[in-house]
């Protein structure tokens, strides 16, 4: 999946482990609760993207890796205990072939092999004015990028919606993913009851109301079409109508702690 264009997709719960996400477009892009155990992300563009809750051990990041405005809230970064990598490195002692088997457990130790919390994400890249949304701040995984962290969720999405907002505008299919988007955290909540408040708190965030609006008054303007049907426009239309937002990015830069 190197080198793919993924902007505004819906990839909620995708199993990614392992997977070459190498200089992969993720900008706005649904990750939560992603399976990314193993990841290669170097260079990603994560630019506004949701990896609330994802699974992120062991994945590998560089300095060029793009995390702008994403959501790091709840994810899972850390690392397999010498007790599970040793008994992992069982299961290939059984391998006939000696050359491999030692090849292939010297490259599981290799990737696997242990780092101190503040060295598992460097300093990667995030822009001034856009930091990355934590539920903690004080977590030591984020020590490097510390002074980019924000755990205001509502100083975070009247950033956030405007920045998804100007992604739609650059390819209409993005445009009617992130809104289909939209659509669905007004749904999906009744799909595993075992879900229900951790996805009824998705449905009620202020963002959707926000990003609705913006989203419609952008086609109006014929920045693109929506391809939702009928339905899906109508729920649209109506998350837009309560609490209107102006169309265009805030007059003044909402203000991180």
């Amino acid at each position: 999946m190197s080198s793919t264009s993924l902007q505004g997709a819906d990839l909620w719960r995708a199993q990614l482990q392992g997977a070459a996400l190498w200089n992969a477009q993720l900008q706005g892009a649904h990750l939560g609760g992603a399976q990314l155990q193993g990841a290669v992300l170097w260079y990603a563009q994560l630019q506004g993207a949701d990896l609330g809750g994802a699974r992120l051990w062991q994945a590998n990041f560089d300095q060029v890796l793009n995390l702008s405005l994403a959501n790091l809230r709840d994810v899972d970064l850390s690392q397999m205990s010498a007790e599970a990598i040793e008994k992992l490195l069982r299961k290939f002692e059984g391998l006939p072939d000696a050359k491999r088997r030692q090849a292939t457990i010297e490259r599981i130790k290799n990737v696997l092999r242990p780092q101190e919390p503040f060295d598992i994400l460097p300093r990667v890249r995030i822009d001034d004015g856009q930091p990355i949304l934590v539920s903690s701040r004080e977590a030591p995984y984020f020590a490097n990028v510390a002074q980019h962290l924000t755990t205001d969720v509502a100083a975070y999405e009247a950033t956030l919606a405007p920045f998804l907002v100007d992604l739609a505008r650059t390819d209409p299919q993005v445009a009617s993913g992130i809104a289909g988007r939209v659509v669905k955290s007004q749904r999906e909540w009744r799909v595993d009851p075992r879900l229900l408040y951790n996805l009824e708190a998705e449905r009620l965030r202020s963002l959707w109301p926000d990003l609705a609006h913006r989203l419609l008054a952008a086609e109006k303007e014929g920045a693109f079409t929506l391809d939702l049907d009928e339905d899906d426009r109508k729920t649209l239309q109506y998350l837009a109508a309560p609490a209107p937002a102006p169309a265009s990015a805030p007059s003044s830069t909402p203000s991180f702690p």
